[in-house]
């Protein structure tokens, strides 16, 4: 294998991974602590207007930050770093009046959002401030993000987050202990998202990736940039809208049932999270080795970061599908009634994250069209179940819903990623750490039904799986000394 593509692989892959437990560790401490401070009540209310800023968010962040790394990364391939700053540059622009024309819009019909939607007029305020200050600053902070992506220097992401968790628990933590309830939790989000731009700027002026002259922009490159971003904000934004619906819809039933729904989505990503990190590093990675024509070293490493990431994600699936119980009840009592749904949850967030990696090599190769098919074909299904099934399933027809839409991102990312010449995914890459998690866990049902102890049953789940990775070779003994090589110079 190429060292230097596998190396630079795995070094962005690492940040990245630490970036998702960072988001995820930390969120579910912040909510964790709100949740002993708040009922579910008060929570659920916090966790659907952030569900609608999200859902927005998906629209007018989340392809400007796909669109800035894939570019960056292919430009920078070229040497062209003039034309990789003006990819950021106009992106940035177009993050920004995207984001401002939304919240502008959203917040003068906040009152009639929150009568119609939520059945609380109450909640107009909190619409307005999450929107004018949490949208734009988030949608900047994704364009930043989605320039570090694409410049490798994926620490600097993981950083950025970190500072956000850390400034959004700490005012958020102390509003709400002074009294401030859900106001104060949204007065959080937003000091945090405005803190970790600021701190993303002044990295972008110490690094110099600001020092340079603007020059007229090619209308025909403004064009393809338009066409990419959009077409990968309809593609991520109706994903986000299918996740954020479920909050919106269950909303308006029960504020109770969406903190139960929330925390649990919360909890399920964490499965998924490493895959979808190591994704966020193949898609630069992609661009570069579809510009060197390095088909064969791209392919294994691939195909490596592919199997080892499902076989990290699987010590986690096992604990969360035999003992939910146990995690949810961390929080309250209150919270174990929601153990049927994050099972459902978890067995989603593990099939959407393989379809999200496909999708950024798909991304990678200079294909948005594949990419933005399966996604909105797998989220137009997913919506429209959760119109049909919320109101009569509530939690249950929410999950489900989600669920079998991420069946169907699967089945088309695997269509289109095999007529893809330039990549080959290994079947065997993917089945052999499946094979060992399934196996595992239905060890862990005998043993929960003839032993009862529920330590037990992990114990042998564990050690089940730790054999049957060794057995099934899911990875090597000098892949994982190369790895720890790698990780060893990254931390010293």
């Amino acid at each position: 294998m190429d060292n230097q593509t596998s190396n630079r692989l795995t070094i962005n892959s690492y940040y990245l991974i630490i970036d998702q437990l960072v988001n995820y560790g930390l969120g579910f401490f912040f909510w964790l602590v709100l949740a002993k401070l708040l009922t579910p009540t008060v929570l659920g209310q916090v966790m659907a207007v952030t569900a609608l800023a999200i859902a927005v968010l998906g629209f007018t962040g989340y392809g400007t930050q796909t669109m800035i790394s894939k570019h960056i990364a292919q430009y920078n391939t070229k040497k062209m770093h003039i034309a990789s700053k003006m990819v950021f540059y106009n992106g940035l622009k177009i993050g920004i009046v995207v984001s401002l024309g939304a919240a502008i819009v959203i917040s003068l019909f906040s009152n009639e959002i929150a009568t119609s939607i939520f059945k609380d007029s109450s909640l107009a305020s909190l619409i307005v401030i999450t929107m004018l200050v949490l949208l734009p600053s988030q949608t900047i902070l994704l364009c930043f993000s989605g320039a570090f992506q694409g410049s490798q220097m994926m620490k600097y992401t993981t950083l950025g987050d970190f500072v956000f968790q850390l400034a959004r628990m700490s005012v958020a933590v102390i509003l709400v202990a002074v009294g401030f309830g859900n106001l104060g939790i949204v007065a959080g989000f937003a000091f945090g998202s405005v803190i970790a731009v600021l701190y993303a700027y002044l990295i972008f002026i110490k690094k110099n990736l600001f020092n340079f002259a603007i020059s007229s922009p090619n209308p025909s490159s403004l064009l393809q940039l338009a066409k990419f971003s959009g077409l990968n904000y309809l593609a991520i934004g109706l994903p986000t809208l299918g996740v954020q619906m479920s909050y919106l819809l269950l909303g308006a039933q029960s504020f109770d049932s969406v903190a139960l729904f929330g925390i649990s989505s919360l909890i399920s990503g964490v499965v998924g999270g490493i895959i979808i990190a190591v994704g966020r590093a193949i898609l630069p990675t992609t661009s570069e080795a579809l510009e060197n024509g390095n088909k064969s070293h791209f392919n294994r490493a691939v195909n490596s970061a592919f199997r080892l990431s499902l076989m990290v994600s699987g010590f986690i699936y096992i604990v969360l599908t035999l003992s939910p119980e146990t995690v949810l009840s961390l929080l309250s009592k209150e919270y174990v009634s929601a153990s049927a749904i994050l099972r459902i949850l978890v067995l989603y967030g593990v099939i959407t994250s393989m379809a999200a990696f496909i999708g950024s090599i798909l991304n990678g190769l200079g294909k948005p069209q594949q990419f933005a098919t399966m996604s909105i074909a797998s989220s137009v299904i997913a919506i429209a179940l959760g119109i049909v099934l919320v109101p009569f399933l509530g939690m249950l027809g929410a999950s489900l819903s989600l669920l079998i839409g991420s069946i169907v991102n699967i089945l088309l990312a695997s269509y289109f990623i095999k007529k893809e010449l330039f990549v080959s995914i290994s079947l065997i890459s993917i089945l052999k750490p499946i094979v060992s998690v399934s196996t595992a866990i239905l060890v862990g049902y005998i043993a929960l039904t003839v032993v009862g102890s529920m330590t037990v049953t992990l114990l042998l789940a564990f050690v089940a799986y730790l054999m049957l990775i060794l057995t099934c070779k899911v990875t090597t003994k000098s892949e994982l000394r190369r790895l720890l090589q790698t990780v060893t110079k990254i931390t010293h």
